[in-house]
This record gives C-alpha cells, structure tokens and sequence, in this order.
C-alpha cells in the first residue's frame, strides 16, 4: 500500500505496546551495508529527498493537524472546560484575538457537540475549546499522552518532537506567548511536532481508559540453533491520571469519526469490525500560499500531512 509514497504506518498491540507492524517508505535495501557500502551508492541515498534513510515512525517530526484534536478534547473534558454536551457553533470561521481562522468547511458545520465535533473535525469547535483551556493546560496533557518526548522504544535514534510551551518559547526563541498561538495548537498546528510512533501510543491509551504502554519490538533473543537466549519482558503500562469518562467520550467521537455517514473517516469502515479513529491534515505552508494552484502543481514539499489513526 505504500509504494511509491513517502511516509509511513505503525501497528501496536495497545495493551502491552508490542509492535505488531512498522514501515518507513521509501526504504533502501540493508544488504547494500553488509559488505561495505560504495561511496557512489551511499552518496545517493544521502541525497534522496526523500531521505530514506530516515525511519519515519520514530524519527519523522510532523504537525499532528486534527489528529490532535483528541489530545485537546481530553483535556477540555477532565479539566471541567466542556462537557460532552456542550455546544459551539460554526459558521465557517472564527474572529479571535482579531484574527479570522477559518475552518475547512467553507459554509461552517454549524452548531455542534463534541463528538460530532470529533466526527466532523470542525476547526472552529476546537479553536473555542483551546481558548477555554489555554496553552499551559493543552501542553500539559499532551505530555502526558506522551507526546513531546521519546517513548522508549527498543530502537536506536528516536527523536522526542516538540510540545511548545510558553516556557518553551521563551527560552528557545526568546519571545512571550500569545493567546492568538493557542489557537493553532489545540487543532494540532503551530509549532506541535510528533512522531507516528507517539501517536500511536497516544491512541492506545485512549483504547484502554489511559493505560500508556512502552512500545519494544523485540520479544526475545536467541542463539543459531533456536535456543532462547534472553526474554524480554514486557513493562507494564502506566495508569493516567485521567477519568474513565473523558476517555469514554473522545472514543465515542472517534467511534462517529468512521461509523456516521458524515465522519471523516468513513473509508476505513469494516463490515464486522467497530473501527474508530480520528483523521487529519496538517498544513505545511500557509493556505493562502496554495489556494490559487492546482493539487499537482504544488511541490511536493509544500503539500498537506495526511494522517489517520485508529484502533
């Protein structure tokens, strides 16, 4: 499935965080390492711009885009923000901080709850939720799903991404926090950088009512004749210090992601399987940078993150 595509897929057992499936494409071929690799050759997977020899799942940094919009919800519900019930509406846009954020159904969605919220992805509801928590609340939780930093992982070189701060901010870029930056970040844009690997972890813990697992890859070792040399346990999740019922009603909103006619996430549908996820798109350049061009006249380096995730 993902031939010819840059990117990348990661599958977890969410109760213990066993990596059932990982793929980084484009990928190269390792025996071209096993006896030495030429220079001609090496010189060229360095200079792919698709860079293969990165491994996305845990080293490509990427805006979370709607993705994010669970992280923003659970916050907004155990800290009392919102309740499933509550209602915002949408006409298209918001006027906040005296800037117009748009959403990315032109003529708005109208008024919503959250779990059609969730289901609809509506920017709009989620600017209003990020206003009510502010960006000290959004980052603290986000962290606590585990993003932001490494997860563990028995691999070499994961990157940890970035959950930004005010803290942050100030110390790296030497400038005060605005409201206006919540905004972006409670929909998962901004400076917000996570790895596939993160938010598949992030997802486990909302399949489970916030058990997060380490995820490892390796099960055992064991010696040229099969013999077990070494097992390797697995480490037990760690509880979140969340409710069972914020927990409840984000996989209600993802849940309506896949199975409601509207859900943006109707294509990973199954006959004989609940599936719930949350879909997103993550800008890479701002809209007005691309709005006049057609889909493939935009460089591929400016175009949107496609993500899902799911369980």
């Amino acid at each position: 499935a993902m031939a010819g595509l840059a990117g990348s897929a990661v599958a977890l057992e969410p109760e213990t965080g066993e990596g059932l499936g990982m793929v980084s494409s484009p990928a190269y071929d390792p025996n071209l390492f096993s006896a030495g690799i030429d220079l001609g050759t090496w010189a060229s997977l360095l200079r792919d711009p698709q860079t293969p020899l990165m491994n996305r799942v845990i080293q490509g940094q990427y805006p979370a885009g709607s993705t994010f919009k669970v992280v923003t919800a659970l916050a907004a519900l155990q800290e009392g923000a919102i309740n499933p019930s509550t209602t915002f509406h949408c006409p298209g846009y918001l006027n906040v901080y005296g800037t117009v954020r748009r959403c990315h159904k032109a003529e708005g969605h109208g008024t919503l709850d959250l779990a059609h919220a969730i289901a609809l992805s509506c920017n709009v509801y989620f600017y209003q939720v990020g206003v009510r928590l502010e960006i000290e609340r959004i980052s603290r939780y986000a962290k606590l799903l585990g993003l932001g930093g490494t997860t563990g992982i028995d691999l070499p070189s994961e990157v940890s991404g970035l959950i930004p701060s005010p803290e942050w901010k100030l110390r790296v870029l030497k400038a005060p926090w605005f409201p206006g930056e919540t905004v972006s970040v409670a929909i998962g844009q901004g400076p917000v950088l996570v790895t596939p690997l993160q938010m598949a972890r992030a997802t486990a813990a909302i399949a489970t009512s916030g058990r997060l697992p380490r995820p490892h890859v390796l099960r055992r070792a064991l010696d040229p004749a099969g013999g077990v040399v070494k097992d390797f346990e697995t480490e037990s999740p760690v509880q979140l210090p969340l409710s069972a019922g914020a927990f409840q009603q984000v996989r209600a909103g993802m849940a309506a992601v896949v199975q409601e006619p509207h859900g943006t996430g109707g294509a990973a549908r199954l006959p004989k399987t609940l599936v719930a996820g949350k879909t997103g798109t993550a800008q890479v350049v701002h809209l007005e940078t691309t709005e006049n061009l057609d889909d493939d006249e935009i460089p591929e380096e400016w175009r949107d993150h496609a993500w899902f995730i799911s369980y």
